[in-house]
């Protein structure tokens, strides 16, 4: 502002003196002040030659008009910036270094549920809902330095409003004179992310459901597979009894067969002497045998024929 107004160069700078003032307080003091090379020329030039003291008049008049510009000037930006400040959706609180409230925007009013007079009352510990902060932080360190944080403010109802406020110190003299606080409520970003949260545990608990269900089904497909593998094996145990025993009963019957053939082999020669004797004793005695004696005879030689089919 001031480049804007002041057509001198910065050596030929005029004194003045003009104050910015918020809340009944100075927060900024701007003065001009001319170089020593300045004032050299001016003190020598009001010496040496009238005309040069009359231009001095000139410049101080011109000054007093400048200075009366920067004044104007002045009112109207603070008048500007208390429009922004006013008509900002953000909520601005505005405190001094003894967290007392100094002012704040409507914005800001609205989401605590005070007036800026009952705002005025209070200090930051009674805003802050400490314990529903998310992070823990250094308030000493954040007002020193200023940077950005979540916390959560309890409003006039006692409700707590999650938001993210950006923290600025202002300073004058090097020394912190007043903290800025731009508040943005956050609270369906919060419930988004509450909402994501529960969404993500009921997913992994879903998965942890069903994983141990899959595990379960394993066990019981390996047990399965165990039992299957011990049938197999119980199976071919079988099959290798049932083998044995194959073996043995075709050594019995290859036994039972070789036995079976020497008794008919053996039975036969009896048979064959009692019907060859037979036969030979019907055909010498033949003429003198009677009738009751070939009729035995004839019963013996049917029951040999009977006893060598049983043989067969």
């Amino acid at each position: 502002t001031f480049e804007t107004v002041s057509p001198f160069e910065p050596d030929e700078r005029f004194i003045s003196s003009e104050s910015m003032v918020f809340q009944d307080e100075a927060v900024l003091q701007l003065i001009l002040t001319p170089t020593q090379a300045t004032i050299r020329t001016a003190i020598s030039a009001a010496l040496n030659s009238f005309i040069l003291s009359l231009l001095g008049i000139t410049v101080t008049i011109g000054a007093v008009f400048v200075a009366q510009n920067f004044n104007k000037i002045a009112t109207t930006n603070i008048q500007r910036y208390r429009n922004l400040f006013d008509s900002s959706r953000d909520a601005i609180f505005v405190i001094n270094p003894q967290g007392e409230y100094l002012d704040a925007n409507p914005s800001a009013l609205a989401m605590v549920g005070y007036t800026r007079e009952e705002l005025r009352m209070l200090v930051v510990n009674d805003l802050v809902h400490e314990l529903s902060t998310p992070v823990p932080y250094d308030r000493n360190e954040l007002w020193e330095t200023g940077g950005t944080v979540e916390i959560s403010l309890r409003n006039k109802a006692g409700i707590a409003i999650p938001v993210e406020m950006a923290v600025s110190p202002l300073r004058l003299a090097d020394e912190v004179r007043y903290i800025i606080g731009i508040a943005r409520d956050i609270t369906e970003r919060k419930e988004l992310e509450n909402l994501r949260l529960r969404r993500r545990e009921e997913l992994e608990s879903l998965v942890e459901k069903r994983t141990a269900e899959l595990n379960v089904r394993v066990d019981e497909v390996e047990e399965l597979n165990r039992i299957t593998g011990q049938m197999v094996v119980d199976l071919q145990n079988a099959n290798n009894s049932l083998e044995m025993t194959q073996k043995r009963l075709q050594n019995s019957n290859d036994e039972l067969e070789a036995f079976s053939y020497s008794v008919s082999h053996d039975l036969r020669a009896p048979l064959r002497h009692i019907d060859g004797f037979l036969n030979l004793l019907m055909e010498r005695e033949k003429e003198t045998i009677d009738e009751t004696s070939l009729h035995y005879i004839a019963n013996v030689l049917d029951a040999t024929h009977r006893m060598s089919e049983l043989i067969n």
